[in-house]
């Protein structure tokens, strides 16, 4: 199994170039994990700053 950092880096260095081409600074990747629950947080930031904040957490198998 992967490690949990493993996977945060990976992650990271996926999404870094498609976060720039929009004009903004990937600045950190979080994967957690509670139960069945993974829910992944990405922060970005620009100059100027940014209005809008995207979280989503996948769905449980249990939630069904």
């Amino acid at each position: 199994m992967i490690s949990q950092v493993l996977q945060q880096r990976k992650i990271f260095k996926i999404l870094e170039p498609i976060v720039e081409e929009e004009g903004f600074e990937l600045v950190a990747v979080e994967l957690t994990q509670v139960g069945s629950r993974l829910t992944l947080r990405v922060s970005a930031d620009r100059v100027g700053g940014i209005q809008i904040c995207l979280l989503y957490t996948s769905p449980s198998p249990r939630d069904s």
